[in-house]
């Protein structure tokens, strides 16, 4: 069944509200954020540096929100506490290449 546009306009409109919410909220700590508006439910996406942080995340995205169920969500927060270092002298994208 399609979506009406007004309908779209206001899941976009709480994408970018969730968005910033979690920004502000782990203050530059979470990785490759992204806020998607779909039909009918909005997908977060992200890497959080710890599970504190994803908590964080999951306050910030019920916070913006409001009233539990108002807009059905599908978290995808990953806990990635042990990223892989660069050697030292290198960059991080040359030490990322090389290990695959």
């Amino acid at each position: 069944m399609p979506v009406n546009a007004p309908a779209q306009s206001v899941l976009q409109e709480t994408a970018w509200t969730v968005e910033q919410r979690i920004l502000r909220s782990t203050r530059g700590r979470i990785h490759q954020l992204t806020v998607e508006a779909a039909a009918d439910h909005l997908t977060v996406r992200a890497y959080a540096p710890s599970y504190f942080v994803k908590q964080l995340v999951i306050q910030a995205v019920m916070d913006a929100l409001g009233q539990p169920g108002s807009v059905p969500v599908d978290l995808d927060v990953r806990v990635m506490a042990d990223r892989p270092r660069a050697p030292e002298g290198t960059s991080r994208a040359i030490a990322v290449w090389s290990q695959a």
